[in-house]
């Protein structure tokens, strides 16, 4: 299936990377560095979850300039371009969602439009009045800066609005909202409990933290080696099937893209767990050094004193200090002088 989305921000690349895992997505942007970085795999916006997706072998996404080479032949067009707010008219200026509703009629008129942009309460009602020939969606985000993909991956809930006395709309709004839809519960609990880990260890309150890492990774590694073989298994099926059967080899080549997404799931969660344990690592690693600091500045500082009385402790007859009147009070005077001064000096060089 062909998808196409409109606009490379937040909203529009992170619906691309999602989508592009089951399905031929084509991004369309009016900038041509961002449409230049996307086609080289590299992320116009910082969000590191991107990053990482981009990177994999099995998307199928690429972007472009032209609105015709984006929008022809797809069944789905996306809209996420920005609707900024006018102060000035108070409201949403919504010009650039209607324009590309009217380039989606010119060159994809049996496509299906759904608005992910900002726009106020009855516009997509509006659209559909004013253009009867589209079918249009609207379907709001929920979704934080930097971390876009990652909340399109575990989203919180999927909601599609639509005319619900129009049938073809209704049927086309519950595909879409299929097409969102993540089976993946159980990577999603393991998340929840590595952000658990990472908060106790920011608190410093993680308690045998390396091995909880390490069950965790473990059990990773089991759904690692489950979903590769799950992937070797669907792409051999699918080279099996005869080209006659067009139907059972796109199941095939979807549950491919299924199982190589869940894979690339389950290694973005070992990464975490392995971050996670650098992490604690370095906590240690700075604790032994603050420890070891003190230590070096105590044993500098007694070093001196060790160096009078032992000097001192010699005990020779002919050491004239041993039998002056002051002898006792100029050595504990001289005492506090060097460490008065070694402290200065390790103020001053910012060790204390």
């Amino acid at each position: 299936m062909k998808i196409a989305i409109a606009g490379m921000g937040y909203v529009g690349l992170s619906q691309a990377v999602l989508l592009a895992q089951h399905n031929s997505v084509c991004v369309v942007d009016v900038a041509a560095e961002k449409v230049d970085m996307l086609n080289r795999g590299i992320s116009p916006i910082q969000d590191s979850y991107l990053d990482a997706y981009l990177n994999k072998p099995h998307l199928r996404l690429r972007a472009t300039l032209d609105p015709e080479d984006g929008y022809s032949g797809a069944e789905y067009v996306v809209i996420a371009v920005p609707t900024d707010f006018n102060p000035r008219e108070n409201a949403f200026d919504t010009a650039m969602v209607e324009s590309v509703i009217r380039q989606v009629l010119r060159y994809a008129p049996e496509a299906v439009m759904v608005i992910k942009s900002t726009v106020p309460v009855g516009f997509t009602q509006s659209m559909q009045s004013k253009y009867p020939a589209g079918h249009i969606l609207v379907s709001p985000e929920f979704l934080r800066e930097g971390k876009a993909l990652y909340d399109n991956l575990y989203p919180s809930r999927i909601i599609v609005g639509t005319d619900l006395a129009d049938p073809v709309l209704t049927e086309q709004a519950h595909a879409f909202a299929r097409l969102l839809q993540e089976d993946m519960p159980t990577l999603q609990k393991y998340e929840k409990r590595l952000t658990a880990l990472e908060e106790a260890l920011m608190q410093d309150q993680a308690q045998d933290l390396d091995k909880k890492l390490f069950r965790i990774r473990r059990e990773l590694s089991v759904f690692a080696a489950y979903y590769e073989q799950l992937d070797d298994l669907f792409a051999a099926l699918s080279d099996e099937t005869e080209e006659s059967d067009a139907h059972a080899s796109r199941l095939f080549d979807r549950l491919t893209g299924r199982a190589q997404r869940l894979l690339s799931a389950t290694e973005l969660e070992k990464e975490y767990a392995l971050q996670l344990r650098e992490m604690h690592q370095t906590q240690l690693d700075m604790r032994q050094n603050q420890i070891m600091k003190i230590l070096t500045i105590v044993t500098t500082v007694f070093l001196p004193l060790s160096l009078i009385a032992g000097w001192y402790g010699m005990n020779f007859v002919n050491m004239p200090e041993l039998t002056a009147q002051h002898g006792y009070l100029a050595v504990c005077i001289i005492s506090v002088v060097c460490i008065i001064v070694e402290l200065v000096i390790f103020k001053w060089k910012k060790w204390l």
